[in-house]
């Protein structure tokens, strides 16, 4: 497997609006599960809370529009960054977006989320 170096992660993940796009549907994704959950999953008023926020943040015309943190704190999910770099060449960067998949992201986002929603331990 090959290493990202930081520059490598913002050129080829971050700044990429194509990946943008694609975590911000993730992050849609996960709340509309998350609001589906049963009340007494661990944490879930917070979890709803997030889920809501995110819901309702206004921003589902142009999700590539600002930075937004939620892109790097997925950009550098490990398993993302496993899948990136199997794709990732200096001739192509944009290798390394199409080399995640959206199973990857689900999941990257899925584990990202008790962190954003204060939950501790993690929901399985």
């Amino acid at each position: 497997m090959t290493n990202l170096s930081l520059r490598d992660i913002h050129d080829a993940l971050i700044s990429s609006t194509a990946f943008a796009d694609r975590v911000h549907v993730a992050y849609l994704l996960v709340a509309r599960e998350v609001l589906a959950e049963p009340a007494t999953t661990h944490g879930n008023p917070l979890r709803v809370a997030v889920a809501r926020a995110t819901l309702n943040s206004g921003d589902g015309t142009s999700p590539s529009s600002a930075p937004n943190p939620r892109v790097a704190t997925v950009a550098t999910d490990p398993d993302v960054l496993a899948a990136a770099a199997t794709g990732h060449t200096s001739s192509d960067p944009a290798g390394a977006e199409r080399s995640v998949t959206d199973e990857d992201l689900m999941a990257a986002v899925r584990a990202a989320w008790d962190i954003a929603a204060n939950v501790t331990p993690p929901t399985a």
